[in-house]
């Protein structure tokens, strides 16, 4: 017998600005790219130090520090 795994994967950060959530997979889609996805899932993890996010509710930019597991 076989089955099939689903992989739920989530990746949030606080605005330091306006301190709502913003759910880093749902802004890369919005994008339209996959960079944050990609070094995530190719153990480049601190190749986002520095990436620039622009938060969707209060539209203002902050950099990303890091990631943490």
């Amino acid at each position: 017998m076989m089955a099939i795994a689903f992989l739920d994967w989530q990746l949030e950060v606080e605005c330091p600005h306006c301190k709502q959530e913003v759910d880093l997979v749902q802004y890369e889609a919005d994008i339209g790219d996959n960079s944050i996805s990609g070094r995530i899932f190719n153990n480049q993890w601190d190749d986002l130090k520095g990436w620039m996010i622009e938060c969707p509710h209060c539209h203002n930019d902050f950099l990303l520090d890091r990631v943490e597991y």
